[in-house]
């Protein structure tokens, strides 16, 4: 067998698939049913009460919870569907990237109903899932090569899709993810986890209290809040690797930036570091609202400019924009206007769901590896190899794979 290149045993004909598709990569247990592209049932369990009050996705937490409630969404996902298992012809599991030991209650559930029904089972990348959620795929009419953009808490990268099965990672962050720096910004300001929703509503709240600019001074391009209706800069937040000649990204030196703005109205020591910083107590709801308004800003025009190299050096007519962050509603507006001038066709999930961590993205993913396994009688593992994943072997060998 070709080096790169997983052959699936060909089970029934056409494209009559249905697929049970199980998620488990981190705080959300999901179970979707997917006909031929086509979502018949999304649940999801999540788990962000339990996480919470640590800050942050606790893994054993993840796990066990992921244990107790695997089957209750499960048994809600057929109902929902009107599926028994005994009509399901394939299953799908997210096999990474995400907590392993996450990982490993639904990777375990997978391989036991692949058993029992005799089925094929397919490992799915998660962020393939992330990627294809914004396609609709029944509609055929794509041009390629497009453009994908992921934004989440664990990955920020561009990608060019040659075509539908062939990707390439042309861009990500040297360092935290977008989503991972917007909740190291709520800590500084004292907010609770998740940080971005809170930051998102702020930030919307108190716009139209600054005018903001994007201004260069000397190398470096700065995103400049004036004051609305008059001269006064307020505040100034950078945008690193503004001019890197590159497509990656980094939010680094943005929390760092970000962490001396608020020690500095917070008159504390800039020495302190992110937990420690000029708490929501010593700043008003003003100065909080208009920070959030700076960051988000800033962090998500870092995307904006690098989108604007990226299809300068890969002329694409597709933009597909997918990822838990790309449920801001600034995000979105930046990239449909970004589309707009630049005459390239956006393409989101339509359905906000399909956005944070979910089983129905992993069954549609699963749907184009189908489609392509119908077409060229194999299925690419270029998406597997963006991530570094090592094939099925820590699956044992999942049944219906020839590896």
């Amino acid at each position: 067998m070709a080096k790169g290149i997983l052959q699936l045993k060909r089970v029934g004909g056409g494209m009559n698939k249905l697929i049970l598709a199980i998620e488990t990569s981190c705080d959300e247990t999901s179970v979707a049913v997917v006909r031929d592209g086509e979502i018949l049932s999304n649940v999801v369990f999540s788990q962000l009460d339990l996480h919470k009050a640590y800050g942050g996705v606790v893994p054993s937490i993840a796990r066990v919870a992921h244990e107790n409630k695997i089957n209750e969404v499960l048994k809600e996902a057929l109902e929902v569907a009107n599926v028994a298992l005994n009509q399901v012809t394939h299953i799908a599991v997210t096999q990474g990237p995400g907590l392993a030991i996450a990982l490993e209650v639904g990777i375990r559930k997978a391989k036991e109903l692949a058993a029992e029904y005799k089925l094929p089972l397919l490992g799915v990348n998660h962020m393939a899932g992330h990627l294809y959620s914004a396609l609709d795929l029944k509609n055929a009419d794509w041009e390629f090569p497009a453009l994908g953009l992921l934004v989440s808490g664990g990955h920020t990268e561009i990608l060019v899709l040659e075509d539908l099965y062939s990707i390439r990672k042309v861009g990500q962050t040297l360092d935290d993810a977008c989503g991972e720096a917007f909740d190291k910004f709520a800590t500084m300001l004292g907010l609770e986890y998740p940080g971005g929703p809170q930051i998102s509503k702020l930030a919307g709240q108190s716009r139209s209290q600054l005018d903001i600019r994007l201004e260069r001074d000397q190398q470096t391009l700065f995103v400049k809040g004036y004051a609305a209706g008059d001269e006064e800069l307020k505040y100034q937040l950078p945008i690193p690797m503004a001019n890197s000649g590159d497509l990656n990204m980094s939010y680094s030196g943005l929390k760092t930036a970000a962490k001396q703005l608020i020690n500095e109205l917070s008159g504390v020591s800039h020495k302190l570091d992110i937990k420690q910083t000029g708490r929501a107590e010593k700043l008003t709801e003003e100065q909080i609202g208009e920070l959030c308004v700076m960051f988000e800003e800033a962090a998500l025009r870092t995307l904006v400019l690098k989108l604007e190299a990226a299809l300068k050096q890969f002329p694409a007519q597709e933009l597909l924009l997918g990822g838990g962050v790309a449920a801001s509603p600034r995000l979105r507006d930046l990239i449909a206007e970004f589309a707009t001038k630049s005459q390239v066709r956006f393409h989101i999930a339509p359905d906000r769901a399909l956005l944070t961590d979910n089983a129905g993205m992993i069954g549609l993913a699963a749907t184009v590896a189908l489609r392509q396994l119908e077409e060229q009688g194999k299925i690419s593992e270029n998406i597997a190899k963006l991530y570094n994943l090592n094939d099925f072997e820590q699956m044992d060998r999942m049944p219906g794979w020839d590896l």
